[in-house]
């Protein structure tokens, strides 16, 4: 494997837990939001984190379909399921920075 396909599978772990991440923090600021009410929606998305959030999954979204392209899925999926066990030491570490 060349260094190239290891940086997209790194780029695949670390857009998806910092996506996930910026996402729920913008996400706790805004509050319960309903399709049904627009502007709260509109209001959502033009939060800077959880529009930074959206980069980010996009991101993870255009490396994952680009590792798909040359490699099996079998392959791909458990080398980018690090990205849960990184969002799990995001999350401990952003909780214990709050207390």
């Amino acid at each position: 494997m060349t260094l190239r396909k290891y940086l997209v599978l790194v780029s695949v772990t670390i857009c998806a837990a910092v996506g996930e991440t910026l996402l729920a923090r913008g996400m706790k600021q805004i509050g319960n939001i309903s399709l049904r009410h627009l502007p709260s929606v509109i209001f959502a998305v033009t939060n800077p984190w959880v529009a930074l959030g959206i980069l980010f999954l996009l991101g993870f979204f255009v490396t994952y379909n680009t590792a798909l392209s040359w490699a099996d899925l079998t392959y791909v999926l458990p080398a980018t399921s690090l990205s849960y066990v990184l969002l799990a030491f995001i999350a401990v570490s952003c909780s214990m920075n709050r207390s």
